[in-house]
C-alpha cells in the first residue's frame, strides 16, 4: 500500500477523462508518429499529473503553450482551467510556469522529452466551494501533498482532522474490523509523524461525525479546514529588507504578505497596488496607504532585494501575475466592491517602514 497516501484519479472522473479525450480530433497522448516526417515534426511532452501519474503528449515542435495546456485539460475534462498550470525547472533549478502565449522549445533549457507538473496556480479564497468537484478534488490532492512534504505549514495538532477527512474521501467509513489499530501508519501525512498522531487520525477518522460522508463532502470538508491554514495559498519567495536582513515575500489570495521567520509583520491588499517594477536585484511596490486619522492617502514605496536579477525578475512576474488573476476573479467578475472581499489594510508600523522604505 502506498505510504505518501496518493491514488491516480478517482473513479468518478477517469471516465468523463476518457469521454472528452475520445472527442478530440488531435492525436491521442499514446500515439506514435508513424512516418518520419511526422516524427521530425513532433516532440514528446511529459505531464506528471497531481495524483503522481505522467501523461505523455505528441506535441508539435513548433508548439505554443496553450496547445500543451489545452491537451492536458482536455485529457482530464477539466472545466476550470485558470487556476492551474504546467510547471518546469529552469537552468538555474527554479520552478516556472510555462507560458500559454510563447513556444514551448524556447522556454524550456532541456529536453525532448519537456518534463512538467501540474499544479494548482492559484488557489480560491473558498475552495470547498469551486463550482466543479474535478477541480475541488485537485485542490484536495495538492493540499494533502503540500501538508504531508511540509511544503504547507500544518500544525500537528491541526493535521489530524485533515488526515481522518482524508481517509474518509479514501476508504470510506472505518470500519475497525477492517482495518486495525497500525492501519494510518502505512501512510505518511506529516513530516512530524509519529504513533501518536496516527493514533489520534484514526480515532478522528473512526467519530460519527465523519460517519456517511461521501467522498466528495469529505473532501469539501478538508478544503473548508485547509483555507484557514496560515499559508493556505501562498507562494513564498526570500528576499532581503533595506536593514539587510532576510525576510519572505508571500503572494496570496489577499495580497502580499510579508514574513519574518514564520510572523506576519506586513500585508499589501491587491487593491492598494499601484505599481511593481523591477531592476537588477531590486523589487520595488509602490502601494496607496491611509496614514492619519483623516484617512488621507498616500503613497509608499517599499523596496525588496533579491539573490539574483533572474530571482527579481521571476517574483515580479509572479506577483503580476496574481495582481492580475485576483483582482479580476474577485472585483471585475463579481462585480462586488472588493472592500468587502479582503479584511482593511492595517497600518504598518515604522518598525516595518524602516526595513523596507
Amino acid at each position: 500500500m502506498a505510504s505518501n497516501f496518493l491514488r491516480t484519479l478517482s473513479q468518478r472522473f477517469t471516465t468523463k477523462s476518457k469521454n472528452c479525450s475520445q472527442q478530440q480530433q488531435q492525436p491521442r497522448s499514446s500515439s506514435v508518429p508513424r512516418s518520419k516526417e511526422t516524427i521530425n515534426r513532433h516532440c514528446q511532452c511529459r505531464v506528471q499529473l497531481l495524483d503522481n501519474s505522467d501523461l505523455n503528449i505528441l506535441i508539435r515542435k513548433t508548439a505554443m503553450g496553450q496547445e500543451l495546456y489545452q491537451r492536458v485539460y482536455a485529457h482530464l475534462g477539466l472545466i476550470e482551467r485558470d487556476y492551474f498550470g504546467l510547471q518546469f525547472i529552469d537552468h538555474f533549478q527554479v520552478r516556472q510556469w510555462l507560458d500559454p502565449a510563447k513556444r514551448i522549445r524556447k522556454q524550456l533549457p532541456f529536453g525532448p522529452p519537456y518534463n512538467f507538473r501540474l499544479r494548482v496556480k492559484f488557489f480560491s479564497n473558498d475552495p470547498a466551494n469551486l463550482r466543479d468537484e474535478l477541480t475541488r478534488y485537485l485542490f484536495f490532492t495538492q493540499l494533502r501533498q503540500d501538508i504531508q512534504t511540509g511544503l504547507l505549514d500544518c500544525p500537528p495538532e491541526g493535521v489530524i482532522d485533515l488526515a481522518a477527512l482524508g481517509l474518509q474521501s479514501e476508504f470510506g467509513d472505518f470500519n475497525p474490523q477492517t482495518y486495525s489499530s497500525t492501519f494510518a501508519s502505512e501512510f505518511r501525512f506529516h513530516p512530524l509523524q509519529n504513533e501518536q498522531m496516527e493514533l489520534a487520525i484514526l480515532c478522528r477518522w473512526a467519530d460519527k461525525q465523519f460517519s456517511g460522508m461521501t467522498p466528495s463532502r469529505a473532501e469539501s470538508a478538508f478544503l473548508e479546514r485547509a483555507k484557514r491554514l496560515p499559508l493556505y495559498g501562498v507562494d513564498l519567495h526570500n528576499v532581503q529588507g533595506k536593514d539587510g536582513c532576510d525576510y519572505r515575500l508571500g503572494l496570496s489570495p489577499q495580497g502580499m504578505l510579508v514574513l519574518d521567520g514564520r510572523q506576519k509583520i506586513g500585508l499589501f491588499l491587491w487593491e492598494k497596488v499601484q505599481r511593481l517594477d523591477f531592476r537588477g536585484r531590486r523589487l520595488t511596490l509602490v502601494v496607496e496607504e491611509e496614514l492619519t486619522l483623516e484617512q488621507q492617502k498616500n503613497k509608499g514605496t517599499f523596496v525588496f532585494q533579491l539573490n539574483s536579477s533572474r530571482a527579481a525578475k521571476h517574483l515580479w512576474k509572479c506577483a503580476i501575475e496574481f495582481h492580475t488573476f485576483f483582482r479580476l476573479k474577485y472585483i471585475g467578475n463579481s462585480g462586488q466592491n472588493n472592500k468587502r472581499l479582503f479584511p482593511p489594510f492595517f497600518r504598518l508600523g515604522s518598525t516595518f517602514r524602516y526595513r523596507f522604505l
